[in-house]
């Protein structure tokens, strides 16, 4: 994976690399050398601070096509997050978030998953209830086995692959497969479209 990341805060750059330590990573602190390397589509995913990038943000989602881009933000706002989803971003979190959400993050964006910091996704569901879903959503859960009915439930709560992994002592190999077999036996998009379906069944 080649990530491509930018921020005007040479602090917030340090984490990043400290944080993708072992990762193809590129960093800069120009923002001309930033859009310069994004628009080469070189990058499997770009990470935006848009403390100083919301402009570059907007400009790259709307004119590099299928672009992945994590969008990170040192106060991240529901209304702020769900425009940036609007635009195409791939993932909406924490300019600051541990070294865990990060990696999660890049990796489910480069699979093309949208990814939204945990503690954002209980806000987003709440907001989000105008989202069509499917009628039969009441047996949903009939469908899967009790172990993926378990993850999904843990899924339900915000948790990552890794700390699924770490509660019911699987492999995050194991609990991937488990997530995906979900997705397809509810017909689940991603994550956030999953909550959805199983809040409506509440």
């Amino acid at each position: 994976m080649r990530v491509l990341a930018y921020s005007g805060n040479i602090a917030v750059i340090n984490e990043i690399k400290e944080k993708l330590a072992g990762k193809d990573v590129t960093t800069t602190q120009q923002k001309d050398k930033f859009l310069e390397f994004a628009y080469s589509k070189d990058y499997d995913v770009v990470c935006v601070d848009i403390w100083d990038a919301d402009k570059e943000a907007r400009e790259l989602l709307g004119a590099v096509e299928d672009i992945k881009i994590l969008i990170l933000s040192h106060e991240p706002k529901f209304s702020e997050g769900r425009e940036f989803l609007r635009l195409g971003a791939k993932g909406y979190a924490n300019a600051r978030m541990l070294e865990v959400h990060f990696k999660d993050a890049l990796e489910a964006i480069e699979r093309g998953e949208v990814w939204l910091y945990p503690e954002f996704i209980q806000n987003m569901i709440q907001m989000m209830t105008k989202e069509i879903l499917p009628s039969n959503s009441s047996n949903l859960l009939e469908k899967l086995t009790n172990k993926e009915k378990e993850i999904a439930q843990l899924v339900y709560k915000g948790l990552t692959n890794q700390e699924i992994g770490e509660i019911l002592q699987i492999t995050v190999r194991t609990v991937k497969a488990h997530v995906g077999t979900i997705f397809e036996k509810t017909g689940a998009k991603d994550r956030i479209n999953l909550i959805l379906l199983m809040q409506k069944m509440e």
